[in-house]
């Protein structure tokens, strides 16, 4: 059962352009550095990190190149799970 949830994380997490990882790994690492996600990257953690360090520090903004980032990783994940 492990295997078959895990074989579904990773291929939607193949479908996502790595460009989009990539992008979000880029535009957030000042976010990353404020919140002390360390290391982490898209897949790994650093969505999870950032949304918790928010939630503990409600007045924290994210910058504009990471909440455009963001967006655009979470509109490709959807459209590549309703398999547009």
């Amino acid at each position: 059962m492990l295997a078959i949830l895990l074989g579904r994380v990773s291929l939607a997490h193949a479908k996502v352009p790595a460009a989009d990882r990539d992008a979000v790994n880029t535009a957030c690492a000042s976010d990353a550095a404020t919140a002390k996600c360390g290391n982490e990257k898209v897949g790994s953690g650093l969505l999870k990190c950032l949304r918790a360090y928010k939630k503990a520090n409600p007045t924290f903004a994210f910058s504009d190149a990471c909440q455009k980032a963001k967006q655009k990783l979470k509109a490709d994940r959807k459209a590549a799970k309703s398999g547009h």
